[in-house]
């Protein structure tokens, strides 16, 4: 969950989703729930990752390590949910930015963190 938009934030996220995407077991999907929806930190936050609200590692560096570790394993699945606020932006998110990525991503934005994470635990048993 995303409390503000700083660098420091932003780099520290990044190396713990990259982090922890190179020690998730793969031969099981790796699943990420990013909540950016505290009101006001919408627009800051796409800003702030050029736009790209699906990267996985968040940041740029971190999209070149997910990428990399990703690479390697052709055949693994991430699933990414992101929790976005209602608000104008929320809806623009959850309405337009739905993405599958060259790696084996797939990703959603979700107004609700109970539907992001029941949409998570549909595939944790897909291998």
């Amino acid at each position: 969950t995303l409390s503000s938009v700083t660098m420091t934030t932003l780099s520290a996220w990044s190396d713990f989703a990259a982090d922890t995407l190179e020690m998730w077991p793969k031969n099981r999907p790796y699943l990420a729930l990013h909540d950016v929806s505290q009101s006001g930190l919408g627009m800051l936050y796409f800003a702030a990752v050029d736009h790209d609200v699906f990267n996985v590692g968040v940041t740029r560096g971190g999209h070149k390590r997910v990428t990399a570790i990703a690479s390697q394993h052709p055949d693994w699945k991430l699933y990414l949910a992101l929790v976005v606020s209602p608000s104008l932006t929320g809806q623009m998110a959850r309405l337009f930015f739905q993405k599958q990525s060259e790696y084996g991503l797939e990703a959603r934005a979700f107004f609700y963190r109970e539907a992001a994470i029941e949409w998570l635990a549909g595939h944790a048993d897909r291998a």
